[in-house]
């Protein structure tokens, strides 16, 4: 995997205005010049997209998906296995991560007499 490249998401450009199109999931193999297609782009668990932030894990093997737009504004948090082809939704806390630190401030305050 060392000589692959990963490509998610994207609009496919047409000159249809009436429905929109997203590519899916490849892998580029350098030494070979070849393209293989992991997913595509309507893939239930794992639906193309734009905006997004992936990052590869050469140990696990893994690709990990953040948000993005389809549509809508997407805030989820998928792990892909690229060897297995599997696709795990990861459960997000919605909570708010500054009131979240600001609630762990006021408790410790209180723990510690109110200072």
């Amino acid at each position: 995997d060392a000589q692959c490249i990963y490509i998610f998401g994207g609009k496919v450009l047409s000159n249809r205005k009436d429905s929109e199109t997203y590519s899916g999931l490849y892998r580029y193999h350098i030494p070979s010049n070849t393209w293989t297609q992991l997913k595509n782009g309507n893939d239930p668990m794992l639906r193309s997209r734009i905006g997004h932030s992936m990052l590869y894990h050469g140990g696990r093997k893994q690709l990990f998906v953040f948000a993005g737009q389809r549509e809508t504004f997407l805030d989820d948090f998928l792990v892909c296995d690229v060897e297995v082809g599997s696709v795990d939704n990861v459960p997000c806390n919605n909570e708010d991560p500054v009131r979240g630190r600001e609630r762990e401030r006021e408790k410790q305050s209180n723990r510690e007499g109110g200072f």
